[in-house]
């Protein structure tokens, strides 16, 4: 908190500075940059090899393969780059997990970051990583859901396509991306009969 001397003090300069003769030399200035709009409110429903899931509808998406999903939000310079994995065994699930862990971590690198954790509605438990500094990846994605499903993003920048004063606008869009994605995930369940009795189940990738 300021001290009501400082403040007598800083009042008194600004005034000063208002009197007397005019300076020759005009101050310039200063430039306001943009800042970036909120995303719009209407989501795309997709399904990425068999986990539904749902994308802004600012964002271009593309397919690299079955179960890769690129999102592009070109307002805000920024690629998602999200896979799937639906694991054999829980063993192979966690190997997976840790693995995708160690790549966060990497990703981060030296940064400080603040981790979120929650369980949706749909039953995955959800990880949103969000670094507090500058980085490459400010914002990455981490769940695991039925049927040994995991589901892992990173938002990568690359690029402004706007002027901004800060990059955290950015950031925050991109988290609050992130976790309406998180929120969204659900697996299509997908119908198999049981060999021993011949009934029809519903069952998770």
């Amino acid at each position: 908190m300021m001290r009501p001397l400082a403040v007598i003090v800083l009042l008194s300069a600004l005034l000063l500075s208002g009197c007397g003769e005019r300076q020759a030399t005009p101050t310039p200035r200063r430039h306001a940059y943009p800042r970036v709009a909120a995303m719009p409110d209407s989501a795309t429903a997709l399904q990425v090899d068999g986990v539904r899931m749902r994308i802004n509808s600012s964002a271009r998406t593309e397919r690299p393969e079955t179960a890769w999903l690129d999102a592009h939000y070109d307002r805000h310079g920024a690629t998602l780059h999200l896979s799937v994995l639906h694991a054999a065994t829980e063993e192979d699930l966690n190997k997976a997990v840790a693995n995708r862990q160690q790549r966060i971590n990497l990703n981060i690198g030296d940064s400080p970051a603040e981790t979120g954790y929650f369980k949706s509605a749909s039953g995955f438990e959800c990880l949103l990583i969000v670094t507090t500094e500058a980085c490459a990846t400010p914002v990455q994605i981490l769940a695991k859901g039925p049927g040994c499903t995991l589901v892992s993003g990173a938002f990568v920048i690359g690029g402004r396509a706007e002027n901004i004063d800060s990059l955290r606008p950015v950031v925050k869009e991109l988290e609050n991306e992130g976790k309406r994605i998180l929120e969204s995930l659900s697996v299509k369940p997908h119908s198999l009969k049981d060999p021993m009795t011949g009934k029809t189940m519903n069952v998770h990738r």
